[in-house]
């Protein structure tokens, strides 16, 4: 939350930064705040490409189901995608 808190700060201060806005993603996927986590990182990368980011965190969290929804969203906005199409070839997933 501490983290979440300094990266609104900083966008106060330069609301276009782009790293500010994927950490702040970051922070509050963290967080297990997933809409808003998406519409931050929606801010700097397409659909296909946010999906995937929630998809690693996911993974990275242990949340391997939840994982390979995200990576079978991001196929769907772009078929591809291929860092979304790897994963799931490498997890079983729906391809």
């Amino acid at each position: 939350a501490g983290a979440e808190d300094a990266c609104r700060r900083a966008l106060a201060q330069d609301p276009e930064n782009r790293t500010y806005l994927k950490t702040l993603g970051l922070c509050l996927a963290h967080q297990e705040k997933w809409d808003e986590a998406f519409d931050a990182v929606l801010k700097v990368m397409g659909e296909a490409e946010a999906r995937v980011f929630l998809g690693r965190v996911l993974a990275d969290r242990g949340q391997p189901d939840m994982a390979k929804v995200q990576m079978e969203l991001a196929l769907k906005a772009d078929p591809q995608c291929d860092p979304a199409r790897e994963f799931l070839a490498k997890t079983g997933g729906v391809q």
